[in-house]
């Protein structure tokens, strides 16, 4: 029993913290829905290579496998659902377009 509590709580925790995905060139995307961005992180270092403005609320971040392109959706607000894709170009650390 308190195993399975466990890992409920572990689950929750993790569901509940900013979304990320890494690219397999050591750089980690989180996505920040509190503050509109997303962050790349060089994962060896541990410094922050940029902050990239979103629409709003970013969620969920997915990589292509060579880690060169990223995508992020756009959850929305009270005022409208989020209906948009922004594409990142990882290596240089920008926006590259948005699909609707």
């Amino acid at each position: 029993m308190k195993h399975g509590v466990l890992v409920l709580a572990v689950t929750l925790m993790i569901a509940a913290g900013p979304q990320q995905s890494q690219g397999p060139r050591g750089t980690v995307l989180v996505a920040n829905m509190d503050d509109d961005s997303v962050w790349l992180i060089d994962l060896p270092s541990g410094t922050l290579r940029a902050t990239l403005p979103t629409r709003i609320a970013p969620h969920e971040v997915a990589t292509s496998n060579d880690g060169t392109m990223a995508a992020v959706t756009n959850y929305g607000d009270e005022q409208g659902p989020g209906n948009l894709i922004q594409l990142i170009d990882v290596e240089p650390g920008s926006l590259t377009g948005e699909l609707v």
